[in-house]
């Protein structure tokens, strides 16, 4: 919904009511707010889930092996270092399932 701001009078008195409004509106009546904030509940998106799945594998991840990037940036640069497509291909699937939890 667009606002049209050139109609709006200066500072905010035109927001006032609406303030009031939405106070009135949310303030709690007895025991049913306190039932109803006992039945609060919170669901995560996919997405979050699989965000937390993530973050769970990135932690029980060893920590980095210098002396093994070290030796494999000096073969790279001496071309001694061949990637097997087929192994790259697996090795990528099985990070994705991993992620997705599949």
């Amino acid at each position: 919904m667009a606002i049209d701001i050139n109609k709006l009078s200066s500072g905010t008195a035109g927001l006032q009511p609406a303030r009031r409004a939405v106070t009135q509106q949310s303030k709690p009546e007895g025991s049913s707010a306190q039932a109803a904030a006992k039945g609060d509940e919170v669901k995560l998106t996919q997405e979050a889930q699989q965000l937390q799945r993530a973050e769970k594998v990135m932690q029980e991840t060893p920590e980095v092996n210098s002396s093994k990037v070290e030796a494999l940036k000096q073969a790279i640069s001496e071309g001694r270092y061949h990637v097997d497509p087929d192994k790259l291909a697996a090795n990528l699937s099985r990070f994705e399932s991993e992620l997705t939890g599949e």
